[in-house]
């Protein structure tokens, strides 16, 4: 009676880990930064300095790489990852150079690391939500969702944008 008791328990513990959700990743649980944030900073700084020596004023847009693979292994933008040492797929770069400002426009998650038909080999990673993403990389977050209404907004001021 003992052993079927037991055996049953084993049956179901093992079942059960079978079935269980792998949790989600953060960024930073499978890569770290090549640069240190001030590094990083001093780049994006340079650039709009530069920029403010020609009287340049507006915004500038730096894209990262599509998301999307072929079954290729996703390699970031050079200029994005220069400037940001971060691999955010489909997200956009803005530096403002009125106040020398940086931010990130990117998508919510990760879309490389979802898969409805596959939660438990795909469980999804974060990247909006992650705030170690910002306070290693220095740099603010914002959603790639509100990225076209500051488009309008500075086309209704008529700023100047580089790409």
């Amino acid at each position: 009676m003992i052993e079927i008791k037991t055996t049953i328990l084993i049956f179901f513990l093992i079942t059960a880990l079978g079935y269980s959700q792998t949790p989600e990743q953060s960024y930073f649980e499978w890569t770290d930064l090549s640069f240190t944030k001030e590094e990083l900073d001093q780049r994006r700084d340079k650039l709009m300095s530069l920029l403010a020596t020609k009287q340049k004023t507006g915004l500038v847009l730096i894209p990262a790489r599509d998301g999307y693979s072929h079954g290729e292994t996703f390699r970031q933008a050079d200029d994005f990852y220069y400037f940001t040492g971060l691999e955010l797929p489909n997200a956009i770069l803005v530096l403002d150079l009125r106040d020398r400002s940086g931010l990130i426009y990117t998508p919510e998650r990760d879309l490389r690391f979802e898969s409805s038909t596959r939660k438990n080999d795909f469980p999804g990673r974060p990247l909006l939500s992650d705030k170690t993403i910002t306070e290693r990389a220095g740099i603010k977050l914002a959603s790639f969702n509100d990225f076209s209404a500051l488009m309008d907004l500075e086309a209704s001021k008529s700023s100047t944008v580089f790409i």
